[in-house]
């Protein structure tokens, strides 16, 4: 354990061992730690809590709650420059692709889930009743109150994936661009979605195909590297969602690693209607 604590001093905000159950697996996954245990160690690398709580469930929200602290503050950092950044990973077509597929009327009621600066927004304020912006970054929410102070249909609201602050059905469509990569519960985020969409309502998220690009988690804090689309369809299957289809978008993220040389990956889209 000693050697275990000095690798990851410095490295994580939580960590904790065995994460069988599914929550909180890809911060496991962040630092390539093997199942056996229940201990849980701060960003020092110090032991904070131990396999023998009773509640295991407990630790693992612990984990689930610093990496989404850790998300937070990237986005939160980079809100300033996230347009310029945004620009050189992905273009204005996907959301093109995503406003097309999604079918929008002049009376949707649009969430934009980690709505960010407001790049989705931007493609559905000029054509549904009211559209209204998530994203758990404060600073995030200030650019795009910025962005779109000329939009009256636009409302920004301080929330996350899986506890969006809307009632019940309270929406026509619910969309999100790059946001399952960072949830570390895809399928909790998924049903939160879900929850706050009308009967017949729509549930559009891209995201990117799986890959093996180890580097994005610590320079991107990406959590997932990217979803097989066959996965992510049965995650909406088992989120409650129907009718569900899966198209790429013809579009890729692309990006610089530190570590040398152009990272590329497809973009795709998951689309289902809750019944």
């Amino acid at each position: 354990m000693d050697g275990l604590r000095k690798d990851l001093k410095g490295k994580a905000s939580f960590l904790a061992l065995n994460m069988d159950d599914g929550v909180g697996e890809a911060v496991a996954a962040k630092h390539k730690i093997p199942p056996g245990g229940f201990v849980v160690f701060n960003a020092e690398g110090d032991e904070v809590m131990t396999s023998g709580l009773p509640h295991k469930k407990a630790i693992l929200d612990a984990v689930e709650q610093a990496s989404q602290v850790e998300g937070k503050a990237y986005f939160d950092k980079v809100a300033k420059n996230w347009e310029e950044l945004r620009k050189a990973m992905f273009s204005e077509r996907v959301r093109d692709f995503m406003v097309k597929e999604s079918h929008v009327t002049p009376d949707s009621v649009v969430v934009d889930v980690g709505c960010g600066t407001g790049f989705l927004s931007k493609g559905f304020v000029g054509i549904a009743h009211q559209v209204i912006g998530v994203d758990s970054s404060e600073e995030m929410l200030t650019q795009v109150r910025n962005n779109l102070y000329q939009a009256a249909n636009f409302e920004a609201r301080n929330g996350q994936a899986d506890r969006l602050p809307l009632d019940d059905g309270e929406a026509d469509l619910v969309v999100g661009n790059m946001i399952l990569h960072h949830c570390p519960n895809p399928l909790a985020a998924i049903k939160e979605m879900a929850r706050v969409l009308k009967p017949g309502g729509s549930l559009l998220l891209t995201d990117l195909d799986k890959h093996e690009h180890e580097e994005v988690r610590e320079e991107h804090k990406d959590l997932w590297l990217g979803f097989d689309r066959e996965d992510l369809k049965k995650r909406f299957e088992l989120a409650g969602v129907k009718n569900v289809e899966v198209k790429g978008t013809g579009e890729s993220c692309c990006t610089t690693s530190s570590c040398g040389g152009e990272i590329k990956v497809s973009i795709f889209l998951v689309r289902g209607t809750k019944p």
